[in-house]
């Protein structure tokens, strides 16, 4: 899931850097799958206190393939409710 479509669920379409702000503060990492947000072009885009390469891990253990360069193929995984 993007960003962008975190913030369409919330009605709120252009407030995916807000996602992207709240996602970054979240204390209780086991409460918000946080590593499963990701940016609209299929690529790991994260700052703050969690890596990019731990959110690539945590993405391959859920079989998701993520290239080394961060990217994978958002149509084949995005999240469509």
């Amino acid at each position: 899931m993007s960003y962008g479509q975190v913030a369409l669920i919330l009605d709120m379409p252009r407030a995916a850097r807000e996602v992207g702000w709240a996602l970054s503060r979240v204390e209780d990492r086991d409460m918000v799958p946080w590593w499963r947000v990701v940016n609209n072009k299929g690529r790991v885009s994260i700052k703050g206190q969690y890596s990019a390469e731990e959110q690539r891990q945590l993405l391959l253990q859920e079989g998701i393939k993520v290239s080394k360069d961060f990217t994978f193929e958002i149509e084949k995984y995005r999240f469509n409710p």
